[in-house]
């Protein structure tokens, strides 16, 4: 992807019909073209900064096209950093992309995925950790998710770096003083406090670094797999959570020979519910290979819903299930003569009335609240930022290492100008086209 001043266009909304779609312009000649293609209400002789204008798109023969509203953004403090404008029309489909084609017409090109956000970036509107977490905000499936990467958004995480960025760099010039003063036999810190600083900020960015490990449950949910023998009622439990009827139910054995998935969320995470084949010895071969399937997907589950309708199973299952995180629910309430005495981990149930399916969900919901942090803190939940901590940390360990030893200060200096650099890297000060490819390309066109 290569930076120019072209001007570029884009659909930013989502393909289909709505109430309205709205298209973006940017471009450092972009509002040169506006007067081309719309004809405002009222006569104006220059369009103005932060303004809003009603007027009719044409063609280039003067038809009519849509009536719309045309929003004017100035550089630098557009989204782009550039002069743009956005077009709120009527949200056919069609005639957004008719719009589209005229505006092509007059002067500018379509946008690459992810271009309006790659020029904010090297315009100065915002670093590489904040353009990131544009498209996971968009991409979130929890509140926790979304507000987590509002925060990257907002640059609350690109201040923290920050800050650690400019310590280390302070640490150095004092490092670099002393060298210019070492045959005079000045020392501006001992050895002792030139670790406890280094410690100082190795733990802080170790804080950073265990945030990771809620990374999944933010970013891709939970998976919650229903397993058991053969028509316990896995299925009907399975519709009644995800509350319609996904799962084929009936009273032969072995129905479900396949794995069925449904969404649903729970304590503000999206859930994705698996239904699986009854675990059982069997002859048929498509049985087996369900039976199989459903092994899996009881191993990459982060959840197991053990299901049963009698006590004589819970017995049997308990030596399976104890390698999982599992909740052992009993189906079929309706049909027991007496109540069984339950533990923390089982829950009864009838899905069919539905009794204990809200205990269920709640239990669900204890399982998920263990897995989250709080709202308070601030996840990594990209790779590329765990990666530069995980170096920029490991360099400082080096530099500490140095000290102790008692190396010369020009050792201690080239591991502090190291952990400089992956912190430029995370925020995108030192990076490459190759980076910048593989980052945007994963954008929606029009963001």
């Amino acid at each position: 992807m290569i930076f120019n001043n072209d001007i570029i266009c884009a659909i930013a909304t989502p393909h289909g019909n709505g109430a309205i779609a709205v298209l973006r312009v940017s471009g450092k000649d972009s509002l040169k073209i506006l007067p081309k293609f719309f004809k405002p209400t009222t006569r104006t002789k220059k369009f103005e900064a932060w303004r809003v204008y009603h007027g009719i798109v044409v063609d280039s023969i003067g038809k009519e096209t849509d009536e719309v509203l045309v929003t004017i953004f100035k550089n630098p403090k557009s989204y782009t950093g550039e002069d743009s404008f956005e077009i709120a029309c009527h949200g056919n489909y069609t005639l957004a992309t008719e719009i589209l084609q005229i505006i092509q017409n007059c002067g500018s090109r379509l946008a690459e995925p992810g271009e309006f956000t790659l020029r904010a970036l090297l315009n100065g509107r915002i670093d590489l950790a904040q353009a990131e977490s544009v498209n996971a905000l968009i991409s979130a499936k929890s509140h926790l998710g979304r507000a987590n990467s509002l925060k990257f958004v907002e640059g609350i995480f690109s201040a923290q770096i920050a800050k650690i960025r400019q310590e280390l760099t302070d640490f150095l010039s004092s490092l670099e003083l002393e060298l210019d003063f070492s045959e005079e036999d000045v020392e501006f810190s001992t050895k002792e406090e030139k670790i406890a600083k280094l410690t100082s900020l190795s733990e802080i960015i170790q804080k950073l670094l265990e945030t990771y490990s809620y990374s999944s449950v933010l970013k891709d949910g939970i998976r919650i797999v229903l397993a058991g023998k053969p028509n316990v009622g896995k299925s009907s439990v399975f519709n009644s959570l995800i509350g319609k009827k996904r799962a084929i139910i009936s009273e032969i054995a072995g129905t479900t020979r396949d794995y069925i998935e449904g969404f649903l969320t729970i304590a503000g995470v999206e859930c994705t519910l698996v239904d699986t084949a009854g675990i059982h010895d069997s002859v048929d071969f498509l049985e087996i290979e369900g039976i199989e399937f459903s092994h899996e997907q009881i191993n990459d589950a982060d959840l197991v819903l053990h299901i049963f309708d009698n006590l004589e199973d819970l017995s049997e299952g308990k030596e399976f299930f104890k390698k999982f995180h599992t909740i052992h629910v009993l189906n079929k309430a309706d049909k027991l003569t007496e109540t069984p005495k339950l533990k923390t981990n089982q829950v009864l149930v009838s899905a069919s009335t539905g009794k204990g399916l809200s205990e269920l969900r709640t239990k669900i919901s204890d399982f998920i609240q263990k897995l989250l942090p709080s709202e308070e803190t601030i996840v990594i939940t990209e790779k590329r930022h765990f990666e530069c901590l995980s170096n920029a940390s490991d360099f400082i360990e080096g530099a500490c290492s140095t000290i102790e030893i008692g190396q010369t200060q020009e050792f201690t200096a080239e591991f502090i100008r190291g952990s400089i650099s992956e912190l430029e890297t995370l925020l995108g000060k030192i990076t490459d086209d190759d980076v910048l490819n593989n980052i945007f390309g994963n954008f929606c066109i029009g963001k």
